[in-house]
């Protein structure tokens, strides 16, 4: 995944910087956390498919391909990483609404009557 960048304003405000800073810290929280979890299904899945390739060898009338028993591995992995998700989305919720927060403060400020930026319309 690649990084996006934000635009950085030569005269931004606190509240801009602010709602900058905690848009790129979400941003690599979820990178990292993605990164994380897909290396770790991943590693996962393999050692269930070479077990599933082991008893095929050793216990052939046990044996299921494991293209075919793959669902029981999904299953499980979610039941195991339910709580890893759940603290996952609680933590991204409550970054969702502080970046909601700060945005609309940044919106405002911004838009200040004086404010260089400002979406104001004269009236004559």
């Amino acid at each position: 995944m690649s990084s996006m960048k934000f635009y950085r304003p030569a005269d931004e405000t606190t509240a801009e910087r602010a709602y900058r800073e905690l848009r790129e810290a979400a941003q690599v929280f979820h990178h990292e956390f993605w990164g994380a979890e897909n290396a770790r299904f991943e590693r996962e899945r393999l050692c269930f498919i070479n077990d599933a390739a082991l008893r095929m060898l050793t216990v052939p009338e046990q044996a299921v391909s494991p293209t075919v028993d793959l669902a029981p591995f999904y299953r499980d992995y979610l039941n195991a990483s339910y709580q890893r998700h759940l603290d996952y989305n609680r933590t991204w919720w409550r970054m969702n609404l502080r970046i909601l927060t700060l945005g609309a403060r940044a919106f405002l400020d911004r838009r200040r009557p004086g404010r260089r930026g400002s979406q104001r319309s004269k009236s004559v």
